[in-house]
């Protein structure tokens, strides 16, 4: 795409001209010799604490099926047999299952033993944990009382896992969204070489013990990068471990709005970023960000549809057969591409427009993510907005489809009624830090390339800054990281 080197000095508050300011490559000021891409606004969504599996087991407490990932905690001791008649001893619960480690698959907590046997059956055992990687708890199953028996023992709780097994009961597509958010939980973080404004752009996951997230960084020349940061537990979070990208000599210059996931086919980590262009980075150990792989394009060249406006915020999300490429132009467009599973990432179509609003295209602005609604068969697509009726602060709008190419529904899609703005956020510290809720990530209950998200356990790892900041230069503004959790 074009390479533009505009500076933005359009104060944030004067969002009714901000169209096309704030995250195309123009909006964002490139290192010196380096490509300046497509940068500035974009924001992709929150992160949050673990999304727990699914819900209470179904009827008869029929056990759901283990997903990946999670050591097995020890089962419950059994209760003393009864006779005929007589109450069982409860079973004990099980052990919490380890949170979500490498992809191969194990089970999550083991069900605790059933207690009296009299009667015909006893109760059914504890569903198991859920998938791989967010940690959460998978649903407890209910007992079913024996026939001319005593009670049966109750079963184990599921270990901290991912997804809920088959069988847990789901929360199905949410109708509307409240949220909690304490102050900042990831500030900027300089030292001798790296002197930093803001952290912005996230993308998480929670993989082997710890969380890593992947964010855009501006330092005070406006020039963006990247930085890796990791941490164990959302509540200890003020000294995480930070590299920053420009260490590795393969991906200095203007990378920017960095989307993470662990692409099963393969058997590796796929980062993909902006640089101009759409392009990724592979890594077989994501432990080791000096590891990642030198930059590589999704296409040989820019497409026809993008070459007057532009594209950024890119984004991916597989089902079983195909791969889809979502981005924006931050002129009031939404687009899709795809290739097929075996070919990923390479072979992407061209490019067409999902939706679009050309008469107020800040609300269909950047920042966009794509999620699967695990027990459902809905997909969840998010997108950063900005009108009149949110002050031209930042929010996120929502649609639900049943398929990554097929027609996407409203769900909450005004500031009012949002997937997520300060009209549904409740502050716990106040004065509220941030009037925006700008471009962040979801916490997946997976890591894989299916993008799965709880719908029953929510939460939304986003960028914001101190109101006392608006009306500074875009590139000067001191984004930070927050977290929202669902509260209805």
């Amino acid at each position: 795409m074009r390479n533009h080197r505009v500076t933005h000095e359009v104060s944030f508050g004067a969002r009714a001209a901000l169209v096309g300011a704030c995250c195309l490559v123009a909006a964002c000021a490139a290192p010196a010799g380096g490509n300046s891409g497509m940068g500035g606004n974009s924001a992709a969504g929150a992160a949050a604490t673990a999304g727990r599996g699914g819900a209470a087991a179904g009827a008869g407490g029929v056990a759901g099926a283990s997903g990946a990932t999670g050591s097995s905690g020890g089962g419950g001791a059994a209760g003393s047999d009864s006779g005929n008649g007589g109450n069982g001893g409860n079973g004990g619960n099980g052990g919490n299952g380890g949170n979500g480690g490498l992809p191969a698959a194990g089970a999550g907590g083991a069900s605790g033993a059933a207690g009296s046997m009299a009667g015909t059956a006893g109760g059914s055992a504890g569903g198991r944990g859920g998938a791989a990687g967010a940690s959460g708890r998978g649903g407890a199953a209910g007992a079913t009382a024996g026939t001319g028996g005593g009670i049966a023992g109750s079963g184990g709780r599921g270990g901290s896992g991912g997804r809920a097994g088959v069988g847990g009961a789901s929360c199905g597509v949410p109708t509307s969204f409240s949220w909690s958010t304490p102050g900042a939980v990831l500030m900027p973080k300089s030292d001798a070489t790296h002197n930093l404004v803001s952290i912005k752009d996230p993308s998480v996951v929670y993989f082997n013990n710890k969380w890593h997230v992947f964010v855009s960084t501006v330092d005070v020349a406006g020039a963006y990068s990247m930085a890796y940061i990791s941490f164990t537990d959302w509540t200890n979070t003020a000294n995480p471990t930070f590299y920053y990208f420009d260490q590795t000599p393969a991906l200095r210059g203007y990378h920017a709005a960095p989307q993470v996931f662990f692409f099963a086919p393969k058997n590796k980590w796929y980062l993909l970023f902006q640089s101009g262009p759409p392009q990724y980075s592979t890594n077989d150990n994501l432990d080791n960000p000096a590891a990642w792989t030198t930059p590589q394009n999704f296409y040989p060249s820019d497409p026809a549809i993008i070459k007057q406006d532009g594209w950024l915020d890119f984004w991916v999300i597989c089902d079983d057969s195909n791969c889809y490429l979502f981005f924006s132009d931050d002129h009031g467009r939404w687009y899709r591409a795809q290739t097929t599973v075996a070919n990923f990432p390479t072979g992407f179509s061209t490019p067409v427009v999902v939706m679009q609003d050309l008469v107020n295209p800040g609300r269909m602005f950047e920042g966009s993510n794509v999620y699967k609604l695990s027990g459902t068969n809905k997909y969840l697509a998010l997108i950063e907005a900005y009108d009149g009726d949110s002050n031209y602060h930042r929010y996120f709008r929502s649609w639900t489809a049943d398929r990554l190419d097929g027609t996407w529904t409203p769900l909450a899609d005004t500031f009012a009624m949002s997937f997520a703005s300060t009209a549904n956020s409740t502050f716990t510290q106040q004065p509220r830090w941030t009037d925006n809720i700008s471009h962040g990530e979801m916490i997946r209950d997976g890591y894989d390339q299916h993008l799965t998200v709880d719908p029953c356990r929510q939460q939304f790892l986003y960028q914001g800054f101190d109101p006392a900041s608006d009306g500074a230069p875009y590139n000067s503004l001191p984004w930070k990281l927050g977290l929202l959790t669902r509260t209805n």
